[in-house]
Order: structure tokens, then C-alpha cells, then sequence
């Protein structure tokens, strides 16, 4: 069974993933790439506002505030 792209927005409380690849522009590239957000890193989704707000996620020893929009140009996996 193949796994299963899925964009970071809808990705569940409580569990980490891998993240596969980004979509956007240069400059929200370059801002990810500097919170360490990048393809082959571990994201740990630590809370998620009701009705799709922001997302705060632990990545390596920092916690990251993303807006919806923002999480949904990022694309993980499941941690395996």
C-alpha cells in the first residue's frame, strides 16, 4: 500500500510527519527554509485551531506558529 501525500493543514494533532515537498514562492521558501521547515525534516503537530487557523508545530527543539495557508503549501507524510 502506497502511503499517501497529505497537505500539513489537515495533518492530525499528536502525530509527526515528514515533510515530502513545499509549494510557493521564493520568499515564503526562504522563511521555511530558515524555521528549519525543510523536505526530508520531522514536523510534530502540537495544536490546531478550530476552524482552520493557525497550526503550531515542534520542529527539532523549536515550536513554529503556520497559518492555514502556509500549512497548506507543505506536503508530508507519515513518520514511519
Amino acid at each position: 500500500m502506497a502511503i499517501r501525500e497529505i497537505p500539513l493543514c489537515i495533518a492530525d494533532v499528536g502525530h509527526s510527519y515528514v515533510v515530502t515537498r513545499m509549494f510557493c514562492g521564493r520568499g515564503l521558501m526562504q522563511r521555511l527554509i530558515s524555521l528549519g521547515i525543510t523536505p526530508g525534516v520531522e514536523v510534530e503537530v502540537i495544536n490546531k485551531s478550530p476552524l482552520g487557523g493557525r497550526m503550531v508545530l515542534r520542529v527539532g527543539n523549536s515550536r513554529i506558529a503556520l497559518s492555514r495557508g502556509v500549512s497548506s503549501k507543505i506536503f508530508v507524510v507519515p513518520k514511519s
